[in-house]
């Protein structure tokens, strides 16, 4: 299970650290980076992967959800209830209704937005699985 308390923020971007696999350790760039308090991660905004200096690096200050949006194809936004229990119900509804795709928008109280897209051809659970995962990393809950 991963650990979800592993965002940092630097120079106002949020970033998700990553751990490369043991076997990629042979590599000199990759151990350069660890053995030199840097650590690997992936801007949140872009989906890059980055190198950032955990002296400089400061964990996010705590967010607050102010909106959560369910955006159908079409581009219909359904604004969802902020208990999120309550908010995987009525994204469940849009798929019963024959929605088949579309991306979740987590509004935060710093102003940016995580979304979650439904990828081609993924299954529903596999999409609300994910939506559960960010929704957890997002807001430091312990969830198994």
């Amino acid at each position: 299970m991963p650990k979800l308390n592993r965002f940092v923020i630097e120079n106002d971007r949020v970033f998700m650290l990553v751990t490369p696999v043991k076997s990629l350790f042979q590599s000199g760039l990759i151990h350069d980076v660890i053995t030199k308090g840097r650590q690997f991660a992936v801007d949140m905004n872009t989906g890059e992967l980055t190198i950032v200096d955990m002296l400089v690096a400061k964990p996010p200050a705590k967010q607050v959800l102010e909106e959560l949006t369910f955006v159908s194809p079409a581009n219909a936004r359904k604004r969802l209830s902020l208990d999120f229990e309550t908010a995987i119900v009525q994204i469940a509804d849009e798929y019963e209704y024959g929605v088949k795709a579309g991306h979740v928008e987590f509004k935060l109280s710093s102003n940016n937005f995580v979304s979650v897209i439904w990828r081609n051809k993924e299954s529903f659970s596999s999409f609300i699985n994910r939506v559960k995962e960010a929704y957890y990393k997002l807001f430091d809950h312990t969830h198994e």
